[in-house]
């Protein structure tokens, strides 16, 4: 979640990862697109804004079946949210 952010008119920059998993017990394991080629493996996704410097600002975790469309749609709307 973005709690903070640089200002009004800043450009930030947007990265989906995943990271696969064992167990069944994290609410965010599902199987999903795998970045990593661990295929058939329950992963969790988390997508990471950052300034144009590096600077991260917010994470943002998302169920591992989480397309890269639907969490940046799902960041966008939550950084409009944070400016009104």
């Amino acid at each position: 979640m973005v709690r903070d952010h640089p200002g009004e008119g800043s450009t930030l920059l947007y990265d989906l990862s995943s990271s696969h998993m064992k167990g069944t017990k994290c609410r965010h394991a599902h199987c999903g697109y795998a970045r990593d080629r661990k295929r058939g493996e329950l992963q969790t996704e988390y997508g990471v804004h950052a300034t144009t410097t590096g600077l991260p600002v917010g994470v943002r975790v998302f169920p591992g079946n989480t397309s890269d469309l639907a969490s940046s749609r799902s960041v966008v709307d939550e950084l409009e949210q944070t400016m009104d």
